[in-house]
């Protein structure tokens, strides 16, 4: 008991701020957040918003980077990409 008790206190270490709750019988959803360390709104973006981390030629540069495993695959396995 006493070591969960230390993993839920130490996971929650950095959680604050304020949270407002809609209660329905057996049932709750999150309305609202309010902290300073809420990992939805950072200085990278936020949800549904534009991004501030990065430009459109830098994710084609992450999609091309990551997309190299699959391009050398199907270069060596043609028939392969048939089936997709």
């Amino acid at each position: 008991m006493r070591d969960i008790e230390a993993m839920l206190q130490e996971s929650q270490r950095h959680v604050n701020g304020e949270v407002i709750l809609e209660l329905r019988p057996y049932t709750f959803s999150t309305v609202g957040v309010d902290s300073k360390d809420d990992l939805v709104k950072t200085k990278f973006g936020e949800y549904g918003e534009m991004n501030k981390g990065w430009t459109s030629e830098d994710a084609k540069g992450f999609i091309k980077v990551t997309s190299v495993p699959l391009r050398v695959f199907y270069t060596n396995h043609p028939d392969d990409a048939k089936d997709i």
